[in-house]
């Protein structure tokens, strides 16, 4: 494997990948909490 090809796939499930998967998370997250506050539920409780 060339070293370009090496960096790209570092960075890819190095830093760039961590941070997509943490946006993704707390997006999740957010649009979960919105969901249940838009239909009038707590969204802390099971």
């Amino acid at each position: 494997m060339r070293i370009a090809e090496r960096m790209t796939a570092w960075y890819f499930t190095g830093p760039l990948g961590h941070l997509v998967a943490g946006v993704a998370d707390w997006t999740a997250l957010l649009g979960r909490c919105l969901w249940a506050r838009a239909r009038g539920r707590d969204p802390w409780v099971g």
